[in-house]
């Protein structure tokens, strides 16, 4: 089967989201289960999993598992526990949380850089170094998209670490992809041109930051039946005369 085949409706397999309980990771989760697909939820937090399950009662099939991939040991025992699940996700969304830690580059020394790229980056590697093995066992046409905001694009004030480490796991993600061209898994990054809206930042959020449902449902497009199969696809969120929300991806890299 083609990796740019569509995956079909009669796969059971769980979609991974990574991530799930943050913001965007419920608009993720709210729109893998209206594609009718079945969601596995993963978060460090139990009570919020709890939470997860209770919101989406009835919405779907959800099951969530406790994990994390902070360290490559934290990595290792999530992929066990994929494993010893009856279907094992075809497909992985992963969703890592970002902070927000102001900060002049110039008034820090070196190890404060090294901290944000400890904690936004190495993360990454850790969920790639033990996730993409495991949906590539399957040998079928699988999926590993990573969720990307603006930094990459925009060294804002104050701000620069975080815009370095986005670039890193933009890079980070390119060299994935051309690593496992040969593999059945398709890497990816969703860009998000703009912050997300969400529960949490609603009050305070610009009118045009797309909210987490929208991105949400792009992402699942992209995985479901997108035949693009570049590293790096952008999406940007535009309104028309009347006001809608239109959303659309354009390719920025390969």
């Amino acid at each position: 089967m083609s990796i740019v085949e569509k995956i079909p409706s009669s796969i059971k397999a769980p979609v991974l989201v990574l991530g799930a309980t943050d913001g965007l990771g419920l608009g993720l989760v709210e729109a893998v289960l209206e594609a009718g697909y079945p969601l596995l939820g993963v978060g460090p937090d139990d009570e919020q999993l709890d939470g997860l399950r209770e919101r989406f009662v009835g919405r779907g099939r959800v099951s969530t598992l406790q994990g994390s991939v902070m360290t490559d040991a934290d990595a290792a025992l999530l992929a066990r526990s994929l494993r010893e699940l009856p279907t094992k996700p075809l497909v992985a969304i992963v969703n890592l949380h970002v902070t927000c830690e102001r900060g002049r580059l110039l008034e820090h020394d070196a190890g404060f850089l090294e901290r944000i790229l400890k904690q936004e980056v190495v993360p990454h590697m850790h969920a790639a170094r033990h996730l993409l093995p495991l949906l590539a066992e399957s040998g079928r046409c699988a999926r590993y998209l990573v969720m990307g905001g603006p930094n990459a694009d925009t060294s804002w004030v104050g701000y620069g670490h975080h815009s370095i480490a986005a670039a890193a796991t933009r890079m980070l993600v390119r060299a994935l992809r051309r690593e496992t061209e040969d593999s059945p898994v398709r890497v990816q990054q969703l860009a998000i041109g703009r912050p997300v809206r969400t529960e949490q930042n609603a009050r305070c959020a610009c009118p045009e930051w797309p909210d987490a449902l929208t991105v949400g449902r792009y992402a699942v497009k992209m995985l479901t039946g997108s035949d693009t199969t570049d590293a790096v696809v952008r999406f940007e969120s535009t309104f028309n005369e009347s006001g809608v929300d239109m959303e659309h991806g354009q390719t920025i890299s390969r």
